[in-house]
């Protein structure tokens, strides 16, 4: 009831009765004195109660005149005043509070608070007022209330107007801009509420006026970008409000210098980055709101700073996955809201360093699975909300969660997770909850126990597919052994079909009977572990099960600490077999899962079959697949040729599956010479196995072995070393010789144990038994080149061979050369000039004894010649 009921009720009879007895009095006073009280009479139209005038609703189209001098609370809201004139204030010095809320008001004289010199609240809140009033600088206003107008620019001037009050309202308006003030008389303004504006933009030292704000509200605007320093100087700034914005980013640094703030919302902004060092400088910040944006992640680089925050809600986002080093900088979180992102996996460590985190909530995601610590760290855990989500295998699956340990959670919120089974003890590892909600999922079965060891104070259940048999007749007399928990469950019989619709605490005991063949899930066969599968090669797992029909069969692997869901692929092969009893009524499948050309990321999985019908899920034992790889070396010993007091070194290294333990061996023995006189050393160093031995003898020559040996075989590899006891071509040098000459090339060397020796030329090799003319001697150290020519010139190469492997070589040069012809007289004649004179000479001698023999014959033929002429 309205202050004015209450006078018109309860006050007008005591008035009347009260002028009755004083109207000899009234009578007695005169006239012109009754004139000069007007100004001290309730107007006709309003109701008065001690200092309180009540105008409203009144319907009122002017502010009712005179009004009392006395007044100090004036209520003239929900009328239809459009003006408001100074001087109808005249007088009412008094006046403390005027409520003009809710008129039509597009004018307020100045005039009007020259005459209310005490006025500390001022509503004008839902009028038609298009600026700030003028006059409200003279006054120090508690309240200020200008919301719902039509303001539309806020002026320089209009700055000193809102420092005048401690709270000043002016949302719900259309301002653009709200100007930076570099100087202005001191600000009261403790509380400033700008939301539903059409603010766009907010620049740098766009509030340092206001240096006594504790209370920013900017929500429900237009603000797109912030720039650096656009909140400097608000030192005692504790809360601000930029929910249901257009932010896309955060710069860094943008509040750094809001030492006080302690909550900072942008609930349902575009955010979608925030830079590094977003938040830096906030150290006092207890609450961050950056719900309904659209964040993909979670990290450290924007947390950063934020050590004593006490509270993070980034729920709908588009968060998918939660890095282990997230947390770093937020080690006080007691609160942290994840709902209705995108996660899908809980990684280990996803919420590591939150050991002060109390309530967590991770409903309406996308969870099918959770490695293994993956809450490690959450020690002061409370409640734990996971509704909305696919986890039914969590609490079906009994080795799912024995890594989740969380002593202290009093609350766990499962619901709407599609759970059918409930097997014993699964909540085991939660000692201490008090209130578990399992409602809105499809249960069918409650193993005894399951509820072990816990002490409930609260338990939620509703389902209408339970399996009545034998295994629920516990269940009945656990509820009502704890009626206080029996108001919260509301679990209906689906079989057999003669309870089908009873609520199970209202079933006989004698009713609950097991037939022969139950319609839940039963695993037969269980896959077996395969605990030699080798690299390259294939593993074979096999499940069978039986259940109502109809039956469906999963394969999943866990490793490493998560789990998926096996599909056909190259390598991988799912074949499946069912059949049914006669009546159609029980159904028995056989699964077999092949794994070809295992790799050595297969090994140490957990591999699981899953039989599925509508009543549950049958889970088989997990069976571990070892994957095993032949050991290989990486890095071979090499042979070593040294001369006695020198240092060796063999380095062995090999991989495989396990990793492989190395032995050293000496001529296939255990005998070191080197060991026994401490002159060998083993060091691993990196993968490497290193095997050194210092100041080398003849004693330590041989053959050295490097052996790699794990479960699936072993391997070795071995190099010699060679202890010379002569340099090596030490005689081997360049020569020269003749043609048609003989040449030895020398390579002798003398070296335990003995290698072999091959002779190149040319870079080719030497076939000694091609060619007559070649030879060699002591073991291939000497070849012996006879008859040499012009082809026999060249390169010659003399190689140290251990095995096939060239552990010295030399290589020197010969030259072959023809026989120099005799020296010939500086000035001599060439030989051609002596050949011509000699055979001129001797034909000249021919001519000389063919003329004298001619002589001679003409001389004894004359006379003879003479007498024939006779």
């Amino acid at each position: 009831m309205r202050a004015p009921d209450l006078i018109r009720s309860s006050t007008v009879p005591r008035l009347s009765l009260l002028v009755l007895l004083l109207q000899p009095l009234i009578w007695a006073v005169p006239l012109t004195s009754i004139h000069g009280t007007d100004n001290y009479r309730c107007p006709a139209e309003c109701s008065c109660l001690d200092t309180f005038v009540d105008c409203s609703r009144r319907k009122l189209q002017r502010v009712p005149e005179p009004l009392p001098r006395w007044t100090e609370i004036l209520d003239l809201s929900h009328n239809r005043i459009d003006r408001v004139d100074g001087s109808l204030f005249r007088g009412l010095d008094q006046l403390s509070s005027l409520d003009l809320s809710d008129n039509r008001i597009e004018y307020i004289s100045s005039s009007v608070f020259e005459h209310t010199p005490r006025l500390s609240s001022f509503v004008a809140r839902k009028n038609r007022l298009y600026t700030l009033p003028l006059g409200l600088e003279t006054l120090h206003l508690e309240r200020l209330d200008l919301r719902s107008n039509r303001i539309r620019n806020i002026s320089v001037s209009d700055i000193s107007r809102i420092c005048v009050a401690q709270h000043a309202d002016l949302s719900r308006n259309d301002i653009h801009y709200f100007p930076p003030v570099a100087y202005a008389a001191p600000c009261r303004t403790g509380k400033l509420d700008l939301a539903h504006n059409k603010l766009f933009h907010l620049p740098a030292t766009s509030f340092s006026v206001l240096r006594h704000l504790t209370a920013l509200r900017l929500s429900r605007n237009r603000i797109e970008s912030i720039e650096r320093n656009a909140f400097h100087g608000l030192n005692y700034l504790q809360s601000i409000d930029l929910s249901r914005n257009r932010l896309q980013s955060i710069q860094t640094m943008t509040f750094t210098t809001l030492v006080s703030l302690e909550t900072l919302s942008f609930h349902r902004n575009v955010l979608t980055t925030l830079d590094d060092g977003a938040f830096w400088g906030l150290d006092k910040l207890k609450l961050l709101n950056i719900s309904h944006n659209h964040l993909n992640m979670v990290a450290d680089g924007w947390l950063y700073g934020l050590t004593f925050l006490d509270k993070l809600d980034l729920s709908h986002n588009q968060i998918s996955q939660l890095d282990s080093s997230v947390w770093s900088y937020t080690t006080h979180l007691q609160y942290l809201l994840l709902d209705n992102n995108r996660l899908r996996r809980l990684r280990s460590r996803s919420f590591n360093g939150l050991k002060e985190l109390k309530y967590l909530q991770i409903s309406n995601n996308d969870l099918d699975s959770i490695d293994a610590n993956a809450t490690f760290g959450l020690s002061a855990l409370e409640e734990l909300d996971l509704s909305s989500n696919r986890m039914a295998f969590c609490i079906e699956d009994e080795l799912a969660l024995q890594h989740v340990n969380l002593p202290h959670l009093k609350v766990l919120k499962f619901t709407n997770n599609r759970i059918r089974n409930i097997p014993v003890s699964a909540f085991y590892n939660f000692p201490n909850l008090k209130v578990l909600d399992l409602s809105d999922n499809p249960i069918s079965t409650i193993m005894e126990g399951a509820f072990d060891p816990l002490q409930l104070e609260e338990l939620y259940i509703n389902t209408k597919l339970l399996i009545c048999d034998c295994k629920m007749e516990w269940f009945v007399v656990w509820i009502q052994d704890y009626p206080e928990l029996s108001r919260n469950v509301h679990a209906f019989c689906e079989y057999p079909d003669k309870l089908r619709g009873f609520e199970v605490n209202e079933v006989k005991l004698e009713s609950f009977v097991c037939e022969q063949k139950s319609p839940r899930v039963v695993i037969n066969t269980h896959p077996a572990s395969v605990p030699n599968g080798l690299m390259g090669g294939e593993a074979l797992l096999e499940c069978a099960g039986e259940g109502a029909p109809p039956l469906a069969v999963y394969w999943q692997a866990y490793h490493n600490g998560r789990s998926r869901v096996i599909g056909q692929d190259a390598s991988t092969t799912i074949e499946t077999k069912s059949s049914k009893d006669a009546n159609g009524t029980h159904e028995y499948i056989y699964s077999k899962l092949r794994l070809q050309d295992l790799v050595k990321d297969d090994d140490g999985a957990y591999y699981q079959c899953l039989v599925q019908n509508h009543y549950g899920t049958g889970y088989s034992e997990h069976a571990l697949l070892n994957v095993r790889e032949k050991p290989r070396i990486l890095n071979k010993p090499h042979h070593v040729v040294l001369q006695p007091g020198q240092n060796a070194h063999f380095t062995c290294s090999a991989t495989g599956i396990p990793k492989p333990t190395i032995k050293w061996k000496k001529d296939n023995g255990y005998d070191f010479p080197a060991a026994q006189e401490r002159r060998l050393h083993v060091h691993v160093q990196h993968d490497d196995d290193i095997l050194y031995i210092t100041n080398v003898s003849l004693a330590d020559a041989g053959v050295y072995t490097c052996q790699a040996t794990n479960e699936a075989g072993h391997i070795s590899e071995s190099a010699s070393l060679t202890v010379l006891e002569s340099t090596f071509g030490e005689l081997l040098d360049d020569r020269v010789a003749p043609m048609d000459g003989n040449v030895t090339l020398d390579c002798s060397f003398s070296a335990t144990p003995t290698p072999t020796v091959r002779w190149l030329h040319n870079d080719q090799p030497l076939d000694v038994s091609s060619s007559t003319r070649l030879s060699t001697e002591r073991n291939l150290q000497l070849l012996v080149i006879s008859q040499l020519n012009e082809s026999d010139q060249g390169k010659y190469t003399c190689q140290m061979l251990i095995g096939f492997h060239v552990v010295r070589s030399k290589t020197v040069y010969l030259r072959v050369e023809s026989p120099e012809p005799p020296e010939e007289a500086p000035d001599s004649p060439p030989y051609y000039l002596y050949a011509l004179v000699v055979f001129l000479v001797i034909v000249l001698s021919l001519l000389v004894l063919i003329v004298i023999i001619h002589s001679l014959c003409h001389k004894r033929c004359s006379p003879c010649c003479a007498k024939e002429r006779r």
